[in-house]
């Protein structure tokens, strides 16, 4: 488990999993019917606490925390990204002793980030070089038993800015809509790894020149049985809750038995030793109508 910054961004997709899109997205959108909560708009968005996939959400840190099968020091943050990297691509030369790391929980351009140890590991041994390595993508399973896609998540958060002073605006604005062309996509996917949240599609000589990770995400989005989703706040008091962290936190702490506010559902598992019930509800207690409501008048008056 890499640092716990990644973990939250992981785990919701267990969160949209468990809903599925329509009810998932709504988050974003604050607009539609959910299954169980009804309807949603954006006075009332405040129920979305109530989703059950969020149960899901917790319980996935809950189940991290019950098992030794895991980095306790990257877990409770002390790890940082880079070195979980090392740990888990070099772990195979721990195989014979039982030590080798299965999975490592991490966004997706890790496999870039760490290609300097690999090559070095390649350097040694080819076998164990770059783009030699089976690196596979695992999606989130569906939680509960239906039919229904399963949901694969992105998020376009990189943004780009160009200066109304400039005298070259033209200019720049030609080449944003170059770096967005499909060539240009393509390659960003074949050397970083990650998706761009476009419609666009990879030759068979880039999807080949990527490494068997990269092509597994690739694979992902050809799939009919996945939902691939683009998430992001789509109106001004989604965008006005995101930044109270709404999506990936919530916006709230949780106060344990101590008093101590836990803003960390790990912290909370580990050192508290709360139950998922306990934090679920303490969320879902702090987020209140009236809480959402003051958002919704700051964004647009009383």
């Amino acid at each position: 488990v890499s640092a716990y910054a990644y973990i939250y961004t992981t785990a919701i997709a267990f969160w949209a999993n468990y809903e599925g899109k329509n009810n998932f997205l709504l988050n974003s959108t604050f607009s539609g019917t959910d299954s169980n909560l009804g309807e949603i708009n954006l006075q009332n968005a405040y129920k979305l606490m109530n989703q059950e996939g969020r149960k899901a959400y917790l319980q996935f840190y809950y189940d991290i925390v019950q098992t030794p099968d895991y980095t306790t020091s990257a877990s409770l943050g002390t790890q940082g990204h880079i070195e979980s990297q090392n740990a888990f691509v070099s772990s195979i030369y721990k195989e014979s002793d039982g030590e080798r790391i299965a999975m490592i929980i991490e966004n997706s351009f890790w496999e870039r980030e760490a290609y300097g140890t690999i090559k070095t590991m390649g350097d040694g041994n080819e076998e164990y070089g770059w783009g030699k390595r089976n690196f596979k993508y695992m999606i989130a399973p569906v939680n509960k038993v239906t039919e229904r896609k399963t949901v694969y998540c992105t998020y376009p958060n990189s943004y780009c800015f160009i200066s109304s002073k400039s005298d070259q605006i033209e200019l720049a604005c030609d080449f944003m809509q170059f770096a967005q062309s499909r060539q240009c996509l393509s390659l960003y996917t074949t050397y970083t790894g990650c998706l761009r949240p476009f419609d666009y599609t990879m030759t068979d000589e880039e999807y080949y020149a990527s490494t068997p990770y990269t092509r597994s995400l690739v694979d992902l989005t050809r799939r009919d049985d996945v939902d691939f989703v683009t998430l992001g706040p789509a109106n001004e008091v989604a965008r006005a809750i995101a930044t109270v962290d709404f999506e990936n936190k919530w916006g709230t702490d949780v106060v344990n038995a101590s008093g101590i506010a836990r803003s960390s559902p790990i912290h909370a598992f580990y050192s508290d030793k709360m139950t998922v019930q306990e934090y679920f509800e303490g969320y879902a207690k702090n987020w209140t109508e009236k809480k959402h409501t003051d958002i919704y008048n700051r964004v647009f008056g009383d």
